[in-house]
């Protein structure tokens, strides 16, 4: 009985040892699962940061190609003022720089005026220099139009209704 308790604790040792090994194996295989989601989050951490910075810069290229500035009554030649068929205005508008295109005018008004602020960007994107704008009010309700740059300041005043 002695040799077999002596065997017993061998062997116990054994199961010891080899339970000690499998925890450091599942211990081992946990720490390179860890090193792994580890890695994953960096590069995860990474493209955000690559996403971020290229919004940061492409959103305010695409703003001066897409919408454009404002372009200063200076360097904005209205041509002949018409009516067309339906009694709306139609305002063709020239750009003096051949370097710019306009990409859109807004019409904004304040009691009977209207205000047109036009807005340019590089020719390579954008048709041309030139466009027509055709005035959403009708005429009628309308005192006085004016062409605005970039602030109140630079407003001059382009057409004004005589038959009112």
């Amino acid at each position: 009985m002695i040799g077999s308790g002596k065997e017993g604790k061998e062997s116990k040792m054994e199961q010891e040892k080899n339970e000690g090994l499998q925890n450091e194996e599942i211990h081992q295989t946990e720490n390179c699962e860890n090193e792994e989601e580890r890695e994953d989050h960096i590069i995860v951490s990474k493209l955000k940061i690559a996403v971020l910075i290229l919004f940061i810069v492409l959103i305010p290229v695409l703003w001066f190609f897409g919408i454009g500035i404002p372009v200063d009554t200076d360097a904005v030649f209205v041509g002949d003022i018409t009516e067309t068929e339906d009694g709306s205005l139609e305002i063709p508008l020239h750009i003096t720089s051949s370097a710019l295109a306009f990409t859109v005018t807004t019409q904004q008004t304040e009691e009977d005026a209207l205000i047109l602020k036009p807005r340019a960007s590089l020719v390579g994107l954008h048709h041309s220099g030139s466009t027509a704008v055709k005035v959403k009010i009708p005429r009628e309700e309308l005192s006085v139009i004016y062409l605005q740059g970039d602030d109140e300041s630079d407003r001059l005043e382009i057409w004004r209704n005589e038959k009112n």
